[in-house]
């Protein structure tokens, strides 16, 4: 049987003067979720993975008879994955091309029109979207009957309602264990790769400005289990690899709310223990119950960043976007307590807010 190509990217965050990158994670878990799901092995072969920019042609030309792309989109990279997606169209135009991500727009009556290389739009979470749309491909489907998902007819956008999110995250392989990212330090030689790790998703909080809290009553969490087996593959990874990253990034909206963080925090202490990594640990801190987040700090050898998350200053905006800040004691105690530990202590502001 002949299989079908399925390329993905997630070009990182590139800092000036920077040489440090960030595991493709969020296409990485979207194509490990794939491979569960009936039809996509036998008919689908993941044909590459890529992370960083480089000359679009440059890029293109890696590709091998490209059946899908699913390109994943943020703020540093929406204006070159609509570059690639469109000189990927150009020269494969039977080519499904696939965008997804935070820079997913969900009002999208009008995306098509100005982009007709674009064939789909995923909104909110990817897997199931994505993986029913290559299955659609293969006819087990209609795209139509794929959630979440903007359809590209003729210039015209079909939506199909909302996303539908994955209850079960047991059912989602770690793209780590799978191996998905171990050709990237050959492929981009020189590069120092931060590992990415979500424990959760989602959000109890319902902020105005932000999609993460759009199903709050279900935040859904990853097993302990398959956190350390990620933890120690990384770790053992790392320790082997000098030149690598000694960071690792949690990127749940508020890790250290729950005290199965705390929990976690003894397991990677283990790891920690053995292979002297992370040597840091970068996370988005929670709004409440930051004195979970000390404790993880304490325990994890002080490794683990500290930082105060405002938004705005300004009550009637505050007011607006449904965000309650602590007070300004709350916040210089926090600063004292983050200081006691030999940290600099520094906030996020969303200047617009």
């Amino acid at each position: 049987m002949h299989m079908k190509n399925v390329y993905m990217a997630q070009m990182s965050l590139e800092l000036p003067g920077s040489n440090y990158y960030y595991y493709p994670y969020s296409v990485g878990v979207v194509w490990a979720y794939a491979t569960t799901q009936p039809g996509i092995v036998e008919n689908y072969q993941l044909g590459g993975l890529y992370s960083v920019k480089e000359p679009i042609e440059q890029l293109v030309d890696r590709m091998v008879d490209p059946a899908v792309v699913g390109l994943s989109s943020y703020v540093w990279n929406v204006s070159y994955n609509q570059a690639l997606a469109k000189a990927i169209k150009a020269r494969y135009p039977d080519c499904k091309m696939i965008i997804g991500g935070a820079e997913t727009p969900n009002k999208s009556e009008n995306f098509f029109a100005d982009k007709p290389y674009v064939d789909y739009l995923i909104h909110q979470e990817g897997e199931m979207s994505f993986t029913g749309l290559l299955q659609s491909f293969v006819g087990l489907k209609s795209d139509e009957d794929v959630p979440g998902i903007s359809i590209n007819r003729n210039g015209k956008t079909l939506m199909t309602g909302p996303s539908q999110r994955i209850m079960d995250l047991s059912e989602v392989p770690s793209p780590y264990i799978m191996g998905l990212f171990d050709h990237l330090d050959e492929m981009y030689p020189g590069k120092i790769w931060n590992a990415v790790i979500e424990t959760n998703r989602g959000c109890p909080f319902m902020c105005t400005f932000c999609d993460q809290g759009l199903d709050a009553s279900k935040i859904t969490t990853f097993s302990s289990k398959r956190l350390m087996e990620e933890f120690w593959y990384v770790g053992e990874k790392m320790s082997k690899n000098k030149k690598g990253s000694q960071n690792a990034a949690i990127f749940d909206a508020n890790w250290g709310i729950f005290e199965k963080d705390v929990e976690l925090s003894e397991h990677i202490l283990e790891v920690m223990n053995k292979y002297d990594w992370p040597k840091h640990i970068e996370c988005l801190t929670p709004k409440k119950n930051r004195e979970n987040l000390l404790k993880i700090n304490d325990k994890l050898k002080n490794r683990v960043q500290l930082q105060l998350s405002m938004q705005s200053m300004n009550l009637d905006t505050l007011s607006d976007i449904e965000r309650k800040n602590w007070t300004a004691q709350e916040y210089l105690d926090f600063v004292a307590e983050i200081q006691k530990r030999g940290k600099a202590a520094f906030s996020e502001m969303i200047i617009p807010l």
